[in-house]
């Protein structure tokens, strides 16, 4: 339908009587008035899209800040709370002398929640599982072994002859060591180990005449084997948890009642052993063969949850009772795994 104005003619309108032409008026001012109207709806409409539209980007704009705010949040209190559980681990990890209770710790590490993955936490992790795994075996090794070495059979007189025979070799190869630890030249010493192979095939060969008794003189080697492992691997582990101003850590050795231990020249004395409170030990500074020079502590207890610290000159040292265990060559007396290490002061 064609609005009045369409058909607009100047001359024609000229022709027209006044009531015609109020009529025309009319009809243009009322489609004049909803072209207005209809304007006006559609302003109101695109604006109160336009409107509802930016107050719906409004809102999500805020949730999305605010989401990620809060997500910003929950990440970081994941990650500090990994690490705080792995800082207060190895605190504990590092108080603990007992092998047992090392390895459960250590365990307890390479489980802890890291949903963030955080790169420190998951090293450490992967390091403790380590210890963990190889800690296990470790010390199942030496259960098994003890064991077996409980349940041999020493009743007979056979085997009790025998054992007293290998107690006998045992002793003499301990006088040979600690000559061997003070010889002087080289070709003392390579003397000395000649002799003390010597002995140590007779052993062998006296110990194939029993097959209980060889078969824990097999044991004591394998848990000797492993004390050893396993007191490196906690000596290890501890020297990354806590530095020291360590300067010279001595190998873990071993040795029974009556004799003693060479440290350059610190010389350690086994005076007793008791395997529920420790040993007792006499600690002299000196090379020589036969007698203690400087006396520097006697009859002092070590446990294993208590080292001795002793000074001499301007060092400071400090004996560690690592374990108590079999050793040697006669399986059925126990020996005192120690470690010595050297501090300046």
């Amino acid at each position: 339908m064609k609005k009045p104005a369409d058909n607009f003619d100047l001359n024609e309108l000229l022709q027209k009587d006044k009531a015609e032409l109020d009529r025309i008026k009319t009809a243009l001012e009322i489609a004049s008035f909803h072209e207005r109207q209809a304007f006006e709806k559609k302003k109101y409409r695109t604006e109160t899209i336009r409107i509802f539209a930016i107050a719906i980007m409004t809102s999500l704009i805020t949730l999305g800040t605010t989401y990620l705010f809060k997500e910003f949040d929950r990440v970081n209190a994941q990650v500090g709370s990994a690490q705080k559980e792995l800082a207060d681990l190895k605190k504990e990890f590092a108080g603990k002398t007992d092998p047992e209770q090392k390895r459960q710790f250590a365990c307890s590490i390479a489980g802890i929640y890291n949903p963030q993955n955080d790169s420190y936490v998951e090293k450490e992790k992967k390091r403790f599982q380590q210890f963990c795994d190889t800690m296990t075996k470790t010390l199942a090794a030496i259960e098994t072994q003890g064991s077996k070495i409980d349940q041999t059979d020493t009743s007979s007189v056979e085997n009790r002859e025998l054992i007293a025979k290998i107690d006998a070799y045992e002793k003499n190869i301990n006088d040979l060591e600690a000559q061997k630890s003070m010889a002087k030249t080289k070709d003392e010493q390579q003397d000395i180990e000649a002799k003390i192979k010597s002995i140590d095939s007779e052993i062998r060969k006296e110990a194939t005449t029993s097959p209980e008794i060889n078969a824990a003189v097999k044991s004591t080697e394998a848990i000797s084997k492993n004390r050893v492992l396993q007191i490196m691997l906690m000596d290890k582990a501890d020297e990354v948890v806590r530095a020291t101003n360590s300067v010279k850590k001595y190998e873990v050795q071993w040795f029974k009642e009556g004799y003693f231990l060479q440290f350059d020249d610190m010389r350690i004395l086994l005076q007793y052993l008791d395997k529920k409170i420790g040993i007792q030990v006499e600690v002299c500074q000196t090379n020589s063969p036969g007698k203690c020079d400087k006396p520097i502590v006697t009859k002092a207890w070590v446990s294993m949850d208590k080292p001795l610290g002793f000074t001499s000159g301007n060092f400071r040292y400090e004996l560690r009772l690592q374990a108590i265990d079999h050793a040697g060559r006669n399986p059925f007396t126990e020996a005192a795994y120690i470690t010595l290490e050297k501090f300046s002061n």
